[in-house]
């Protein structure tokens, strides 16, 4: 008779065969991606624009959540070394004071100017001043003028609020505008822009310097030169008292990360950027 075993091996093949399709069609579908949770860490006054960039970029992009984690003003910095954030967001960039303890962490770092910030010379709402020159601003803050009466106000002696030496605002202000003069001794020292927000409104002979995101509507903003520092000025290059907003990531971020450093320097982070700051000085 004829030979059978072929036609069995042929079987075999196809029960094979309907095995492994079985196989692959019982096995579960694959899981959707779990969105990743970023932490973009953030000195205190930044957390306004930090908090407001992880919503856009969210609402942009619902994959991308950032946790926003408040520290402060040296640790953003030191967070993202060793690891306990994603991003970082800090005023000035790493060469701006002791930013970092490990100098070799620095080459593993990449960043990014987002924003430009303005100092805003603060005064109390019922001083008559509407502004000053940066001269006259160096005069008062070396103690060389001493009244209100001497600057375009009236009366009453000036008091002078600044911020703590190591303090970023306070490099910049002293570089910017005393330039070499020393601080009069008879400054306040106040250790935050709150603090200085508190001390001004407080005291109708004051005058301090704070972010320009942050002086609100408690004390009365003057202009310096005679330009006022609103997103729109700092923009053009018109206000002499700025200093930068930096992101920072780790060197090889991931494509999340990528894609939020992109969207904070894309239009529609921009846009809330320029809310509160000036753009980055190349936009």
């Amino acid at each position: 008779g004829p030979m059978v075993p072929p036609a069995r091996g042929k079987a075999h093949v196809l029960l094979l065969l309907g095995c492994l399709l079985g196989l692959l069609a019982c096995s579960p579908p694959p899981k959707p991606p779990q969105p990743v949770r970023l932490r973009l860490a953030v000195a205190a006054p930044l957390g306004n624009l930090a908090g407001q960039l992880a919503q856009a970029a969210h609402e942009g992009n619902p994959d991308l959540q950032i946790e926003v984690v408040e520290l402060g003003p040296d640790d953003p910095a030191e967070a993202l070394v060793t690891g306990r954030a994603d991003l970082a967001l800090m005023e000035g960039g790493l060469d701006h004071g002791d930013r970092l303890s490990a100098e070799d962490a620095r080459p593993s770092l990449r960043t990014w100017t987002v924003a430009t910030d303005a100092l805003a010379i603060i005064v109390h709402p019922s001083n008559s001043v509407q502004g000053l020159t940066t001269d006259e601003l160096r005069r008062v803050f070396a103690g060389l003028e001493h009244r209100w009466d001497r600057v375009g106000g009236t009366g009453t002696r000036i008091r002078l609020v600044a911020r703590p030496p190591e303090s970023l605002a306070r490099l910049t202000f002293d570089e910017t505008i005393l330039a070499g003069t020393h601080i009069a001794g008879s400054a306040v020292i106040m250790p935050t822009d709150e603090a200085v927000v508190r001390f001004v409104a407080a005291n109708p002979d004051a005058v301090g310097y704070v972010s320009m995101a942050l002086a609100g509507s408690r004390v009365k903003v003057i202009s310096l030169d005679g330009v006022t520092p609103t997103p729109d000025a700092v923009a053009a290059g018109r206000y002499p008292l700025t200093l930068p907003v930096t992101l920072l990531t780790r060197t090889g971020a991931s494509q999340k990360v990528r894609s939020f450093v992109s969207f904070c320097l894309g239009p529609a982070g921009q846009e809330v950027v320029t809310r509160l700051y000036g753009p980055p000085p190349d936009a």
